[in-house]
């Protein structure tokens, strides 16, 4: 976290951002959300050379701005519009889905989809019911994203189910709507007494994440 820390000392704009969400300097989010995690996880996979990035589910999330900040080129989408609207040349936030979109073929150095994937078709949001909508978003960033580019991807893990707010994979799932994609890292962590900590997949096995996420991974996949 700490290239966040430090765009909130040196950059306007982002610190602006934080300030409207009630976050501040160093204490400026809540470790024990899964976001303090995947945020993480995210930048440390990020290439270290800018380049155009597409962020999937942004709305609410501070995660866009703060890779503008950082020099990448990046796209916003959701069904949602993106609440925040800064003079950032390198900024562009779109509505719509992630199904279905006008994106060229092989557009996007990167595509991160932080805790977006397992809401997808489940009408949460507001966008339309499909079973098939977690499998229909990864086919369309398959198409959307360059060759060799690099998907970033974090779901709940565990025991597998289904509710009407979220959907929770287990390996084979997460092999099956990956079939296109070579997985070149993957992290797992679990929420224990409150925190998050580094566990080996076995070790989420049998966690049950129905009401609430317990159990996150952290996938690294590659076109």
């Amino acid at each position: 976290m700490f290239q966040l820390l430090r765009l909130y000392e040196r950059n306007k704009y982002f610190r602006a951002l934080a300030q409207k969400l009630g976050l501040h300097g160093a204490g400026y989010t809540d470790i024990s959300s899964e976001r303090f995690i995947e945020y993480s996880w995210a930048f440390t996979n990020l290439d270290e050379k800018p380049g155009r990035i597409l962020d999937v589910g942004s709305t609410g999330s501070y995660f866009p701005l703060a890779l503008a900040c950082l020099g990448y080129e990046v796209y916003t989408l959701d069904v949602r519009p993106y609440e925040y609207s800064f003079p950032l040349t390198n900024l562009k936030n779109i509505t719509g889905d992630i199904r279905n979109t006008k994106f060229p073929d092989d557009f996007f150095k990167t595509v991160t989809a932080i805790s977006t994937i397992e809401h997808i078709g489940l009408g949460r949001y507001g966008d339309p019911k499909d079973r098939e909508g977690d499998k229909r978003a990864i086919k369309e960033i398959e198409r959307i994203l360059m060759r060799n580019g690099k998907l970033l991807l974090t779901v709940p893990y565990g025991k597998p189910t289904v509710t009407q707010l979220h959907r929770v994979y287990n390996a084979s799932q997460l092999q099956s709507i990956l079939k296109n994609f070579k997985i070149e890292s993957e992290d797992y962590f679990l929420k224990k007494t409150g925190y998050w900590i580094r566990v080996s997949k076995k070790d989420l096995t049998e966690t049950d994440s129905k009401k609430n996420v317990k159990g996150i991974a952290c996938i690294k996949a590659i076109k």
